[in-house]
């Protein structure tokens, strides 16, 4: 779940916020002061609070983002494995006639 904390800056008096990824409220209010975030105030995150903190770089996540993707879709390491597979031998069934061709070509 995600949550929003915001605070004003001690020296410059701007409002600031980041949001945070934890298990339950107390979680992230642990993560802020960890920080030394002094936390005004402590909430559920919003989908627009969400997009504004990743923009400014100010979300802290901690699930794995996997650093593949297939057509939008996060893709796992054996996902993987088994496309680049399928794509060798999709390669070696359409380059087969060629190869067939060029050998008998080279042998005579």
């Amino acid at each position: 779940m995600f949550w929003v904390i915001r605070w004003t800056d001690q020296h410059s008096g701007e409002d600031k916020s980041i949001v945070v990824e934890a298990e339950s409220q107390a979680e992230a209010e642990y993560m802020g002061l960890k920080r030394g975030i002094p936390i005004v105030f402590l909430g559920e995150a919003s989908n627009s609070d969400i997009a504004d903190a990743s923009r400014k770089k100010l979300l802290w996540k901690y699930t794995r983002v996997s650093p593949y993707s297939c057509f939008g879709r996060s893709v796992s390491t054996r996902e993987l494995v088994f496309f680049m597979a399928a794509g060798i031998a999709t390669a070696a069934v359409n380059l087969r006639p060629v190869i067939e061709h060029l050998r008998g070509h080279f042998m005579t």
